[in-house]
């Protein structure tokens, strides 16, 4: 009885939350459509050239996908999460799933809006 109880409360509370969860799918789809993203996710379009960035005020970019030219030679692609002083946190795709990477802002080159 006690759990059929908790059940409907359950329930019940996922049907409130409900909208919420819509609204943070619709936020990112028009966000990523916005950002020349096409009906389907994967590499940027070929003939979209991307917005470059100060490397100074990538802080002005937190969530957004950048594209970063490292010193290294490397570049990382993904949604920049936070800057913090001089680190960076970018949350790239890898392998089957998604891994935030820290960076040094020392570290970069070139930023571009993806």
């Amino acid at each position: 009885m006690i759990a059929r109880k908790l059940l409907i409360i359950c329930l019940f509370l996922m049907v409130l939350a409900a909208p919420a969860w819509a609204q943070d799918d619709a936020v990112w789809i028009e966000a990523h459509l916005r950002n020349g993203g096409g009906a389907a996710i994967g590499a940027a379009s070929q003939n979209r050239t991307p917005d470059p960035i100060a490397v100074g005020n990538l802080g002005n970019f937190v969530g957004q996908d950048i594209r970063l030219h490292l010193i290294s030679g490397r570049v990382r692609v993904g949604l920049l999460e936070k800057v913090d002083g001089k680190d960076l946190y970018l949350r790239s795709r890898m392998g089957g799933g998604y891994a935030t990477i820290s960076l040094k802002r020392a570290q970069v080159v070139k930023a571009e809006l993806e």
